[in-house]
């Protein structure tokens, strides 16, 4: 089977860049496959509307950091075939389904932190939201520590805690 276009939702964070992995592996995969990476700055209200958290201008200077990390460190000879997107909006995982219609993208790929059930009930969850609401296929990549970070074990106040070895999706 193959994919025309598939978009990659990012952020900042390290279960991001392991999505980016799977996306690059598609992309090799499948020669004729586009890439709209798309990063989406979640609005709150406020008393005059909505805005950003920490303000539209360090907003995109994420995506800006996104951009050039992504170009840099995994897409650097397969950019002709990726496109950068930054979009606002209330929910994050609305406008990721909605942008995943308009580029008319055959599968969704999304990180996930692996949240349990507590903590997605009062930070929620883009992944699952995405999940919940997309009519096309998504795929989640569950962040996994890399093979240095696993071999290190993790402190906590004076317990060791194993870490999970990485695993290619």
């Amino acid at each position: 089977m193959t994919m025309g276009r598939i978009l990659l939702a990012m952020d900042d964070t390290r279960t991001s860049e392991q999505a980016a992995l799977a996306a690059r592996d598609l992309l090799r995969e499948s020669p004729q496959t586009k890439l709209h990476v798309l990063y989406v700055t979640q609005l709150y209200p406020t008393k005059f509307g909505t805005a950003p958290l920490l303000g539209m201008d360090y907003e995109r200077e994420v995506a800006a950091n996104i951009q050039t990390s992504l170009r840099e460190r995994y897409f650097g000879h397969l950019m002709h075939r990726v496109q950068f997107d930054h979009r606002t909006g209330v929910v994050p995982a609305k406008v990721i389904c909605q942008t995943a219609v308009e580029c008319q993208c055959d599968l969704i790929i999304v990180g996930s932190r692996g949240k349990r059930a507590i903590s997605r009930v009062f930070s929620g969850s883009v992944s699952r939201d995405v999940v919940m609401r997309s009519n096309i296929p998504v795929l989640v990549v569950r962040y996994t520590p890399l093979q240095s970070e696993a071999e290190k074990p993790l402190h906590r106040e004076g317990n060791v805690v194993k870490l999970e070895k990485w695993r290619r999706i």
